[in-house]
């Protein structure tokens, strides 16, 4: 198999996962040669050692001359995105090149994807695959189409397949990875729900967490209104936390602690970047975990407090087959008019124990076991 494999990184460069991803097949692979090719955000800056990890950073930045204007704004995108990457792909070939997110745009400028790679692996995170319209759908079967694999597993595997009418050799079961899984097999035995409490300044709280990042479709905004609801049924040292790091949504996290404070519910909103070490923090400190977005693939987040033992509710619509075993690892909530009932309920029953199975199968969800298997297979396709 080749070990110095070539690879050129497309798709959300500046997000966490794919930050954690690049990161961590460097880690295991220190040979293979990254490059990447990704839209300029503006007013963010890629730190210098994650951007070290590629040989070449190509950030494409494009005007807001037709931001009022969709279908201009769409004609520009697509046309600056031709232009950058013919420029950019000029005498280059990768024996990789893995999309990370696809999104419309590919369905313009796949064909010289096609012509610089030996394989194109797609990798759909969730959203862009549930959130999207059926106009995008039809451009995406496109790069579908194009794509040699697929990079998806369990329930996903099967909507993606569906969807895009892939076929089923083309599906490869890889995950991305949770570093954040690793914090917590290193930091669990070390630092109790008590310690990080005291640590994040909320010691003898009773404390709820509620969602994971600040897009409205974490449902917030259900959440703290069925919370207000029954809080004289909870303890009085009821705190509710908000991990709102990105995306960056100051207007709607304004909206939440105006909610929480005409409630009089206590809250804490984190709002700058949090590390592993302090998202292990924030999970430990957690009695209850409310999860009830409106659509997901296979989210990181709930298994993370799941391998804490942490009292979980869980939106029916979101259910994870690969962890709920012979006993479901989380309360469920079928209909958000009943999201009171059912965190009073789980108040009361406390946490579900969780299979054994289940802990070790999340366990092995961390970034360095994944980012392995994903290595060992892009050293099988490269010839």
């Amino acid at each position: 198999m080749k070990e110095d494999y070539s690879i050129l990184m497309m798709g959300k460069l500046y997000n966490p996962h794919m930050e954690r991803f690049v990161r961590n097949l460097k880690f295991v692979n220190s040979h293979v040669t990254i490059d990447c090719f990704g839209q300029l955000i503006e007013g963010k800056e890629m730190p210098s050692d994650y951007r070290n990890c590629f040989r070449q950073c190509e950030l494409v930045s494009f005007s807001h001359c037709f931001d009022s204007i969709p279908v201009l704004r769409s004609i520009e995108i697509i046309n600056n995105w031709r232009k950058h990457f013919h420029a950019f792909s000029k005498g280059k070939h990768y024996d990789i090149v893995n999309i990370h997110f696809p999104v419309y745009v590919l369905r313009y400028i796949i064909k010289d994807v096609r012509r610089i790679a030996d394989n194109i692996v797609l990798t759909p995170w969730g959203s862009d695959v549930y959130r999207i319209n059926k106009l995008n759908i039809k451009n995406l079967k496109i790069v579908y189409g194009k794509a040699d694999y697929v990079a998806v597993s369990g329930r996903f595997a099967d909507d993606c397949s569906k969807i895009f009418h892939i076929p089923q050799e083309k599906i490869v079961g890889l995950k991305i990875g949770s570093e954040s899984i690793d914090t917590i097999i290193s930091l669990r035995e070390a630092i109790s729900s008590v310690e990080a409490k005291k640590q994040l300044g909320i010691s003898n709280s009773y404390v709820i967490s509620c969602g994971y990042n600040s897009s409205p479709a974490q449902r917030h905004k259900c959440i703290i209104e069925s919370i207000g609801r029954i809080k004289g049924q909870l303890p009085d040292s009821l705190v509710l936390l908000f991990p709102v790091t990105y995306p960056k949504n100051p207007v709607y996290i304004e909206e939440l602690k105006q909610q929480v404070k005409s409630l009089k519910i206590k809250a804490i909103f984190f709002e700058d970047f949090l590390d592993n070490e302090a998202l292990f923090l924030l999970r430990q400190a957690t009695d209850m975990f409310i999860h009830v977005q409106t659509t997901d693939a296979s989210n990181a987040s709930i298994k993370e407090y799941i391998l804490l033992k942490k009292n979980c509710i869980n939106g029916s619509w979101l259910r994870y087959p690969e962890i709920e075993g012979c006993k479901l690892p989380y309360y469920l909530v079928d209909n958000l008019d009943d999201l009171g009932d059912v965190v009073l309920d789980a108040y009361k029953k406390g946490p579900v124990k969780i299979e054994e199975s289940v802990m070790k199968y999340i366990e092995h969800l961390g970034s360095k076991s994944t980012a392995e298997e994903t290595n060992n297979f892009f050293m099988s396709i490269c010839h």
